[in-house]
């Protein structure tokens, strides 16, 4: 396999190439046989005039020679060409295939050269790397100064479960619940599903912790919180309301078990409580409602306590590890509290970048800077560089102090950004400024071709 990748657009031209290459190559080999064969008769012609005591040289009579030439240059569309091509040639055609060695090291040597003018021209001179340190500076005094992530919130700051402003925001929610929706009839349920009013006024029935122990399952105690899909503020939404419509409990491994007087009965399949959970809305819609009502206000009402709520969706994959930060009473709130600061580290660092573009924009000079272009990747390099200083520093202190918390994930998260889009554009210039050196070299050349034409045709005027 060739060492370079080509589209199928330019395997196509490779072909056209190749193509044109033998068709030269048969024409100069045509021009060679001509040659010979009118040496070989001027050779002959002479000597028979030796033979006959005449000179060659006095039958020569210098004259201007007017040559009628008549050629016929039939025009081809692209696709007429390619397909030729494609008939000729039902393999791949590399580049080797067409340019020889030393052709092709002249051809990397072109390259290399314009690749070096590029580095030249977008090389950072002095004010550059003023801009450099600067950037870096700030960007690092950024990370120094944010809060701290992983820190648990003290019970201390947080509510009792069994807390009097906790019950009375509860049941004043289920009354105007019950308000807003007291002329829909609430029946009782022909398959025995409970009533939209049960379902509002209920106990939440994967608080249960009774009977666990008659499945071999630990709930252990108040912490039982990590351990059900109910409590969880992502799947809650759905297995938690799922479980009060139907009186059900799921845990993290997404075993179900119903439950009676908040105490686990039997087991049942899960997928069994979403099909009875389709059956009860059914009879009435107004139990989805009260279902996802009934979720949203007890996840509302054990966010803040002193256990909270368990990190989402963590104990589907590791219920060690989400019972290690439960017990650590690092929980959906503390995560939230992270959430924003890394928002806020990457936004900050966002705006450092874009103040730092902005200034570095104003200082462009048309005599001395080739193009807008051409500045911008001096710019880009400047974010770039300065991001990823402050980043690998971010992590070695972190990892020199063996503080994790320390790490920097929302300047991280803008530098690995940086990374992709700025190298993207770097690389999407250069391409542009290769192509146009490419091209200005080409313009010289059939510059050059046009003229030794020109010198050609003067010098064999066609006639008439």
């Amino acid at each position: 396999m060739d060492r370079y990748s080509y589209t199928e657009e330019e395997k196509e031209i490779n072909k056209v190439l190749k193509m044109h290459e033998n068709m030269l190559g048969d024409m100069a080999t045509q021009q060679e046989t001509v040659r010979k064969s009118a040496d070989q008769t001027i050779n002959e012609s002479e000597n028979l005039l030796r033979s006959l005591s005449i000179d060659p040289k006095q039958m020569v009579n210098v004259r201007e020679v007017s040559v009628r030439e008549q050629v016929t240059i039939k025009e081809s569309s692209w696709s007429e060409i390619s397909s030729e091509a494609n008939s000729q040639f039902n393999y791949d055609v590399y580049i080797e295939d067409i340019l020889t060695s030393s052709e092709m090291q002249i051809a990397l040597a072109d390259l290399e050269s314009i690749k070096n003018e590029f580095s030249s021209i977008t090389r950072l001179d002095k004010k550059d790397i003023a801009f450099l340190f600067v950037a870096t500076a700030l960007q690092t005094l950024r990370w120094v100064l944010m809060p701290k992530i992983g820190d648990a919130i003290g019970k201390s700051k947080r509510l009792d479960h069994d807390d009097k402003s906790i019950k009375d925001e509860i049941t004043q929610k289920r009354k105007e619940f019950q308000e807003k929706n007291k002329d829909k009839e609430h029946g009782k349920s022909e398959k025995g599903y409970k009533s939209w009013e049960q379902i509002v006024f209920s106990s939440i029935p994967y608080d249960a912790t009774k009977g666990a122990r008659n499945f071999d399952v630990k709930m252990e105690g108040g912490y039982h919180r990590y351990k059900t899909l109910g409590h969880d503020p992502i799947l809650g939404w759905i297995f938690g309301t799922a479980n009060i419509i139907t009186d059900t409990i799921t845990l993290t491994n997404f075993s179900s078990y119903r439950v009676e007087k908040m105490k686990f009965s039997e087991p049942i399949s899960t997928p069994t409580i979403f099909v009875e959970t389709f059956e009860s809305i059914q009879e009435d819609r107004l139990r989805l409602a009260a279902g996802i009502f009934a979720q949203a206000v007890h996840l509302a009402s054990d966010k803040y306590t002193k256990l909270g709520l368990p990190i989402p969706i963590l104990g589907t994959f590791s219920e060690d590890l989400a019972k290690k930060l439960y017990y650590a009473n690092y929980d959906t709130v503390c995560l939230e509290k992270d959430l924003q600061n890394i928002s806020s580290s990457a936004l900050v660092a966002t705006l450092i970048n874009s103040i730092i573009s902005i200034v570095h924009s104003l200082f462009y000079n048309e005599q001395k800077d080739v193009s807008r272009q051409l500045y911008e990747v001096k710019t880009r390099k400047i974010l770039l560089l300065s991001n990823s200083i402050s980043s690998a520093s971010n992590i070695i202190t972190s990892a020199i102090l063996k503080n994790p918390k320390m790490l920097d994930i929302g300047g991280i998260i803008v530098t690995i950004g940086s990374l992709f889009s700025d190298v993207r554009f770097i690389l999407k210039i250069q391409e542009e400024f290769i192509n146009s050196k490419l091209d200005e070299r080409l313009a010289l050349d059939l510059k050059d071709i046009d003229a030794l034409y020109d010198e050609i045709v003067l010098r064999h005027p066609r006639t008439a």
